[in-house]
């Protein structure tokens, strides 16, 4: 009699999560034409502002509540809220809605030209779920990539894991249009540079918890983000 084919299980503790959703134009009324032309009104109307972009173009906030985004943008709007609702209220918190959590959303757009990157940063502060939508990704307009800062690297580094595995001291994603990644804003991550002549244009958000235990957002909180709450 052989032996049974011994299993080995497998947990993940104390990990960080990257969630993707890939949207289908046919399901939604996301156009990323209208995106495109929305970014591109954006970069002509505004002066970029320089956070984790380099040569890049990064927008400030975007208006997010819905009486006053504009209508090309509210489609991805409703998307995101709904996506991140999904992971907040299935995933992070056993009783979200009835402990009072509400969370506002902060947008931007950033268009990345040729050689244009972002260097590794963390949104931190009281941003739960750091998001991005692409709408355009010409091939070699560079990765999307989230990298281990702790003690560990040093010693995870020699062994050369595969990228891909959750282990390894660095992940990479290949952006295409049409894909929304969402990871905790405490995770470090960047952009590699765009190799293409075609410029890279993602639309991100911050979602930020506003209010904790039925208490109200104060007057600081409220104008730290653009409120779409739910």
């Amino acid at each position: 009699m052989k032996d049974q084919e011994k299993k080995i299980e497998q947990s993940v503790i104390f990990g960080d999560c990257i969630w993707s959703q890939d949207i289908n134009p046919n399901d939604t009324d996301i156009d990323n034409d209208n995106l495109i032309d929305y970014a591109y009104e954006v970069y002509r109307k505004e002066s970029k502002v320089k956070k984790s972009n380099r040569l890049g173009f990064q927008s400030s906030s975007l208006p997010t509540p819905s009486q006053e985004s504009d209508s090309r943008l509210k489609p991805l709007l409703t998307e995101v809220v709904s996506f991140a609702q999904s992971i907040c209220y299935d995933q992070l918190y056993k009783n979200a809605e009835e402990s009072g959590l509400i969370f506002g959303v902060d947008a931007w757009v950033n268009i990345n030209q040729k050689y244009a990157y972002n260097q590794p940063h963390i949104h931190g502060g009281n941003t739960l779920l750091s998001l991005v939508y692409y709408a355009q990704t010409p091939e070699n307009c560079g990765n999307f990539y989230l990298t281990r800062e702790d003690s560990r690297v040093d010693l995870i580094s020699r062994f050369k894991i595969d990228d891909f595995f959750p282990m390894a001291p660095q992940i990479h994603y290949k952006p295409t249009a049409g894909k929304l990644l969402a990871t905790p804003g405490w995770v470090t991550h960047g952009v590699e540079q765009n190799l293409s002549d075609e410029d890279r244009i993602s639309f991100a958000f911050n979602i930020n918890l506003m209010q904790n235990n039925n208490n109200e957002p104060s007057e600081k909180e409220e104008q730290k983000v653009n409120t779409y709450a739910y």
